[in-house]
């Protein structure tokens, strides 16, 4: 079914749970600004359970539908999706490099925690300023996480409608303590709920935009074989995604709880799967 405008209800519905999934970013941020404490067990759960949901999807789904076909197909065949698969690992890292920051998206969730919980304050205006900054800079690495980030997911979402539900779920269990790491240190130094708020949710925003860039992509210029190349460099972001941001910031927090939310998360996308 075709909307008005010429919009495909399909990419509309695709659209609105990536709008959703961006929107747990600002969920984070309030978690952030009206409670007393972050608790680092739903943090270690939620993350490690979105890596699994994440890693499962792209290996046992995306990237072998993506190989499947290209290898059936008279075109680029089975190597082309290993070389996509292996591109799209090295994408998001790639970027993150180009980003003046001196760690990781995932790495500030555990000092969000004491900021949120009121045990930080700036000691000066050299202070605010420093915290101001790691804010803002987290924000804009974040922001270009989720580009790439909200690129596949809606290609997932578009392609493999059975597996979208679960997969923008675990995008927005991992979008909230993100929301945490940009809001804690922001409010720290501004002592602003709405600046706070602001910088987490626009950031989160980034994810929309990547889909409307994909259904762009998808709808202009890209052929079926095409298509496919790209559903195998999905899966290699997802892959890099869940191997080393996700489950290491787990299980840095909590490495017990980690590996029982990584194997449920992993447990949940396979029975979704198997009951389509």
């Amino acid at each position: 079914m075709t909307l008005p405008g010429g919009v495909p209800e399909d990419a509309l519905r695709a659209f609105i749970f990536i709008l959703l999934a961006g929107a747990s970013t600002g969920i984070g941020s309030l978690s952030a600004l009206f409670s007393k404490k972050t608790s680092p067990a739903f943090l270690a759960a939620s993350l490690s359970f979105s890596a699994g949901v994440l890693l499962y999807v792209a290996l046992a789904e995306i990237f072998s539908e993506a190989q499947s076909y290209l290898r059936a197909a008279d075109g680029p065949g089975a190597p082309v999706a290993v070389g996509a698969f292996l591109a799209g690992m090295l994408f998001v890292p790639l970027i993150e490099k180009l980003l003046p920051r001196r760690h990781g998206c995932h790495a500030d969730v555990p000092e969000a925690e004491g900021a949120s919980s009121g045990e930080t304050h700036p000691g000066g205006p050299q202070d605010r300023e420093a915290l101001l900054r790691t804010g803002f800079v987290t924000a804009v690495a974040i922001a270009v996480h989720n580009l790439p980030e909200g690129f596949a997911a809606f290609t997932v979402a578009l392609r493999e409608p059975g597996a979208a539900a679960p997969l923008l779920l675990a995008i927005g269990l991992h979008n909230i303590p993100l929301g945490v790491a940009i809001s804690a240190p922001v409010y720290s130094a501004t002592r602003d709920r709405g600046k706070s708020f602001l910088y987490a949710f626009t950031s989160g925003m980034a994810g929309p935009l990547g889909a409307v860039i994909g259904y762009l992509a998808l709808s202009s210029v890209m052929d079926e074989s095409a298509t496919y190349v790209l559903l195998a460099a999905v899966a290699g972001i997802m892959t890099y995604a869940a191997l080393w941001e996700l489950l290491p910031a787990a299980r840095a927090i909590n490495p017990r709880l980690s590996l029982g939310g990584f194997v449920a998360g992993m447990g949940v996308m396979a029975l979704c799967l198997l009951a389509l």
